[in-house]
């Protein structure tokens, strides 16, 4: 599959007769649409099953690219690797172009999947540990075995906020692509 909007390559799979209305750039660029975005430009009424099938492999992958920039430390790299490398386009990746790639990763510090993570860990680090919970229950009155319950689930909660955030953030990606963003 070729990169679709911003890079200079050839997009085969688009200049197949899909009737989509590339600007003119000179030369073959009607039958090639290198270096366009030949879906956004085509007029409703030209989009064929064919076109939507590759316009929704291509928000979905901006989607999955941007959740995992922003979910995982480090994920800008990998979103990198995947989506606009030569690795991920072996292993079936649909490739981005390195316009993409930069704006997805672009707004990722990565800072609160960090902190997030580490408050995680350190909740259920809190929630095993006999000397806290003997400390707690002496602070509190909390019973161990409730303190521990609940600390652990404290835990899991914070990284299901945490996923749920940035799967809010691939579907927003994916919605704003298909709507032409």
């Amino acid at each position: 599959m070729g990169i679709l909007p911003g890079e200079n390559s050839i997009n085969w799979p688009m200049s197949l007769g899909l009737g989509l209305n590339c600007p003119q750039v000179g030369g073959l660029s009607n039958f090639i649409c290198g270096g366009v975005n030949p879906i956004m430009d085509a007029e409703p009424a030209t989009i064929s099953a064919g076109s939507i099938d590759i316009l929704n492999d291509y928000c979905d992958a901006r989607g999955r690219a941007k959740f995992i920039a922003d979910w995982l430390p480090g994920g800008g790299a990998l979103a990198r690797h995947f989506w606009g490398g030569p690795t991920g386009e072996a292993l079936g990746f649909h490739q981005l172009s390195v316009a993409d790639l930069d704006r997805i990763t672009e707004e990722n510090s990565g800072a609160r999947t960090v902190a997030m993570h580490t408050a995680s860990e350190g909740l259920k680090t809190a929630s095993e540990s006999e000397a806290f919970l003997h400390w707690f229950r002496a602070a509190s009155g909390v019973p161990k075995t409730l303190a521990g319950k609940w600390l652990g689930r404290a835990g899991l909660a914070a990284l299901a906020i945490d996923a749920g955030m940035d799967f809010r953030k691939e579907w927003n990606e994916i919605v704003g692509c298909r709507a032409g963003n």
